[in-house]
């Protein structure tokens, strides 16, 4: 049997720059919806790289991506990206800096 939880929504950022999905819902007013989700990210050989709980994770369309020195893709770097990825989902984790 396939079950299906709620584990977050897709929400406007409050300064309407973009979109954000918040996972987890812990402060939810029923408690049967009370859910807590956690998200490890690991990289090829198993070690962990970030983790959050209850966190964020921001919608960004790749195609608007910019460089370390703040100008955007070139067209050959832009032509690598395939037509069906419509957003990169990143995950928003404090580094502690």
């Amino acid at each position: 049997m396939i079950k299906k939880f709620k584990v977050g929504v897709v929400q406007m950022k409050q300064d309407k720059s973009g979109v954000t999905v918040k996972l987890g819902s812990p402060e939810s007013r029923n408690e049967k919806f009370r859910y807590s989700v956690e998200l490890v990210v690991k990289d090829a050989n198993g070690n962990v790289v970030a983790k959050a709980e209850n966190g964020y994770l921001k919608v960004e369309d790749p195609r608007k991506r910019t460089k370390a020195n703040g100008e955007g893709l070139s067209e050959s770097e832009l032509a690598k990206i395939p037509a069906w990825i419509k957003n990169e989902l990143m995950l928003v984790v404090d580094d502690g800096k």
